[in-house]
């Protein structure tokens, strides 16, 4: 899959002023690691990101200065992005919940596209959805939390999944651990560097690092008479129009009646003056007649038309 996933910026993993000090010599620099994880999906080198990417996280336990909480969240976002774009969705989810456990107000770089800005978002809702969990330190020690220094003898508040625990010992040594923390937990850190207890007891296996996704209920079955559809309002059938042109064509037979009558006294009648009055009559009888019989077609027609189907009403109309 070709697509072009630059960062606008280079994040650095290390606090700032400690780069120069304190990387060891068999322990990976993490800003050249994330220099080449980005790089490699700036050319759609997915591997070669996603095995930088790895070398990465797999470093964070032998940093010997604090990691930047920005530069540790962008590192999980982009090994997310690796894994979404090379079609691992399950993997893509834990690192970008491992990103949003690290920095819960924080984004997404949006050149990496809007399919992970989505998912990514997705994520975030889920883990936020569940308790926090804490971690909590003496007074007077030492200890970062993704970056963020711990209160002495306070608890710190953290969002549930892996966190990078960073103490800093009385030689000036420093140990890490990284700590999956489940909703509701809280962790004791040892004064001596030793691995965080939970509640007096040693660290346990915490639930999966990002809750699966809420099933949605289906919709309520719908009653099927409420969902069918509503009747149509009753249609009146155009009475006038059919009154009228029956009683035109009624009307244009009586006068055709009465011409078929006038013409029936032409075999009677010897004068001829009132055998053309006849004549006259008839004639004027019959195309009145037929004037009316066309009308009463013409008006019988409309109505017939105008009930959609003649004498085959739609049910349901009133009469």
């Amino acid at each position: 899959m070709k697509r072009r996933c630059a960062l606008t910026a280079l994040l650095f993993l290390m606090a700032p002023g400690a780069l120069a000090q304190g990387t060891a010599a068999d322990c990976p620099d993490l800003t050249s690691s994330l220099r080449q994880v980005r790089e490699g999906l700036d050319g759609v080198r997915l591997q070669e990101a996603t095995s930088a990417g790895a070398e990465a996280e797999a470093s964070l336990s032998c940093q010997t200065e604090v990691v930047n909480t920005l530069g540790l969240s962008s590192l999980f976002q982009l090994l997310g992005s690796c894994h979404l774009y090379l079609g691992d969705m399950a993997q893509a989810e834990v690192y970008f919940g491992r990103a949003v456990a690290v920095s819960p107000a924080g984004g997404i770089d949006p050149s990496l596209g809007a399919q992970v800005a989505s998912i990514y978002e997705d994520v975030r809702s889920r883990v936020l959805s569940v308790a926090t969990g804490s971690f909590q330190g003496q007074a007077g020690l030492q200890a970062w939390v993704d970056g963020r220094a711990l209160p002495g003898g306070l608890p710190l508040d953290v969002a549930s999944g892996l966190h990078l625990l960073q103490q800093r010992l009385p030689d000036g040594s420093q140990v890490n651990h990284l700590v999956r923390v489940a909703p509701g937990q809280q962790y004791r850190l040892d004064s001596a560097g030793g691995a965080p207890r939970l509640g007096g007891l040693a660290q346990t296996p915490a639930p999966a690092e990002v809750p699966a996704p809420v099933p949605t209920a289906p919709p309520p079955a719908q009653d099927p008479v409420s969902s069918s559809p509503a009747p149509a309002e009753p249609r009146q059938v155009p009475w006038g129009w059919l009154a009228g042109g029956a009683g035109a064509m009624a009307a244009g037979g009586l006068v055709m009646g009465l011409a078929a009558a006038s013409h029936s006294s032409f075999d009677s009648t010897a004068d001829i003056d009132e055998l053309d009055g006849l004549r006259a009559r008839t004639n004027v009888l019959g195309a009145l007649g037929i004037g009316l019989e066309v009308v009463g077609l013409g008006l019988v027609g409309t109505g017939l038309a105008l009930t959609e189907g003649g004498v085959g009403l739609q049910a349901g109309w009133t009469w």
